[in-house]
C-alpha cells in the first residue's frame, strides 16, 4: 500500500511511502481555482466571503464562484438563483462579435465579470 502527502505551497512535495522505502519528489502543486492562494493575491481579504463573479443568463444576474465551471454548473446556479431554466435546456455563450457558442454540459469555462448566456429549449422535432 502507498501513502501520499502533499503539501501546500512552500512546501510543495509529495512524499510516497510503502512499507520498504520513503521516497520524495520535488513537484509543481496544481490548487483548485476554489483554494484561496496568497501567491495569487486572492482568498477571503478578511471579509469572510469567497470571491465570485457576476454573469448573466437569460438577462439575469447570476453570482458564481470565480473559477472554471461546466456548462451544467452553470445552469444549476442560474436555476438556483430563480432563473426560469431548466438543466435539459441548450446553453450558448454570447460572443462579444455577435455570434454565439453552444457550451456543452461538461464543457469548462473561465468565467469572469459580464459573461453573458442564453439558455434555450431545445428543439422538439417529434
Amino acid at each position: 500500500s502507498y501513502l501520499a502527502i502533499a503539501l501546500p505551497y512552500d512546501n510543495s512535495y509529495l512524499a510516497i511511502a510503502d512499507s520498504q522505502r520513503l521516497v520524495k519528489r520535488n513537484m509543481k502543486m496544481e490548487l483548485d481555482d476554489n483554494t484561496p492562494n496568497p501567491r495569487r493575491g486572492d482568498g477571503d481579504k478578511g471579509n469572510g466571503k469567497p470571491k465570485t463573479v457576476e454573469i448573466e443568463v437569460n438577462n439575469k444576474a447570476v453570482k458564481l464562484p470565480k473559477a472554471d465551471v461546466s456548462g451544467l454548473e452553470i445552469k444549476e446556479t442560474a436555476i438556483a438563483q430563480a432563473v426560469n431554466i431548466q438543466v435539459s435546456f441548450v446553453l450558448q455563450q454570447e460572443l462579444p462579435n455577435g455570434s454565439s457558442k453552444i457550451i456543452g454540459d461538461g464543457d469548462i469555462v473561465h468565467l469572469r465579470e459580464h459573461l453573458r448566456f442564453t439558455a434555450i429549449a431545445p428543439d422538439d422535432n417529434s
